[in-house]
């Protein structure tokens, strides 16, 4: 199974993940004075560059997935699959 046909998380069945993704680069944060935040901060982002993350954990119980840029399912969830629970299991890919 490629990473990119996981539904749901085969351990805990969240339907959420993350990578740790980073950042570089400088940005322009603008302030009024008064010590608020000034009305327009839209562009602040717009001088970094993002460098995605390649490890996807279930962002309910972390545990470690697969890997989003190798498409690649990590080996304990590849298990997981393989041995279904109520929350996981095989009806994952559906």
């Amino acid at each position: 199974m490629k990473f990119s046909e996981l539904r749901k998380c085969p351990f805990c069945g969240n339907d959420e993940f993350y990578t740790n993704d980073r950042f570089k680069g400088s940005s322009a944060y603008n302030q009024r004075f008064d010590g608020k935040e000034a009305y327009d901060n839209s562009q602040m982002y717009d001088g970094l560059d993002h460098i995605q993350g390649a490890k996807a954990y279930c962002n309910n119980c972390f545990k470690y997935l697969g890997n989003v840029i190798t498409n690649k399912i990590g080996k304990n969830a590849e298990k997981a699959l393989a041995h279904p629970t109520e929350k996981g299991g095989v009806d994952n890919a559906r």
